[in-house]
C-alpha cells in the first residue's frame, strides 16, 4: 500500500536563494517543520507495521 503526498508543503527549489547550493541558509524560525497531508496515514501504517 502506498501512502504519497497529495502535494508537497514546501518546494525549497523554488526559493532563489537556494538556486547554487541548496540547504545551507540559515533557519530564523520553525517555519521549516510542516505537516503533510499524507503524515496522519503514514503514522497509521507504522503503528499497524509495528503492532504486528
Amino acid at each position: 500500500m502506498a501512502i504519497l503526498n497529495a502535494k508537497l508543503p514546501l518546494q525549497p527549489w523554488l526559493d532563489p536563494r537556494n538556486l547554487r547550493v541548496p540547504g545551507i541558509q540559515p533557519i530564523a524560525d520553525d517555519s521549516w517543520i510542516a505537516v503533510c497531508d499524507a503524515y496522519a496515514a503514514q503514522m497509521a501504517e507504522r503503528d499497524r507495521l509495528i503492532s504486528e
